[in-house]
């Protein structure tokens, strides 16, 4: 059975079904979870490399200590396992609108957790921050959702969808994220 756990799970509790054994933690005690922890503190109530996924739904950018979540969740994930993270996309409004939100997500966001990477842009002195350096993901895949009402009008000229995506605010609406736990 494949264990997955649901941060910040709000009002999308995940039920366990045959394949999958769903945790959901929140910190808020008006949302249905299994357990309310602080997640910017409280350890994951997980034994170490034992979960093979953790989802993130419109959760992340509401955390201010985020070396010790992303550390938690490298922690519990198996070598190989999948942190899903799913957020606004900081050029859209509910980004920077929405006074709960303490960051925004870019496309660059989870380099900083990624060892190799990290390691190759301080050589190179491209960057001079480790956010992160006890965990380490590496990331697999990046999504960006942008509204079906944009996309009908645009879809003929991918040209310019890459260019509004550049350039304009509220054309992505949200960022999606498959990085990899690495510990080998």
């Amino acid at each position: 059975m494949k264990t997955c756990i649901n941060l910040g799970s709000g009002n999308s509790y995940r039920e366990s079904n045959t394949v999958e054994k769903w945790i959901n933690i929140d910190k808020n005690r008006k949302c249905r979870a299994d357990y309310y922890l602080d997640l910017e503190k409280d350890k994951i109530p997980c034994k170490t490399s034992t979960a093979d996924y953790i989802l993130m739904r419109h959760f992340f950018e509401h955390i201010r200590n985020i070396d010790h979540l992303m550390n938690e969740c490298w922690r519990v994930l198996k070598h190989g396992g999948t942190l899903h993270i799913i957020s606004p996309y900081w050029t859209n409004q509910w980004s920077v609108g929405d006074p709960t939100h303490v960051r925004s997500v870019t496309e660059n966001t989870f380099m900083f957790f990624d060892k190799v990477v990290m390691e190759k842009c301080i050589k190179e002195k491209k960057v001079m921050t480790v956010v992160c350096p006890k965990c380490d993901f590496v990331q697999q895949e990046v999504k960006m959702h942008l509204p079906s009402e944009w996309l009908d009008k645009h879809e003929k000229n991918p040209d310019e969808v890459k260019f509004a995506m550049k350039h304009y605010l509220n054309v992505v609406e949200e960022i999606e994220f498959y990085l990899r736990a690495r510990k080998k």
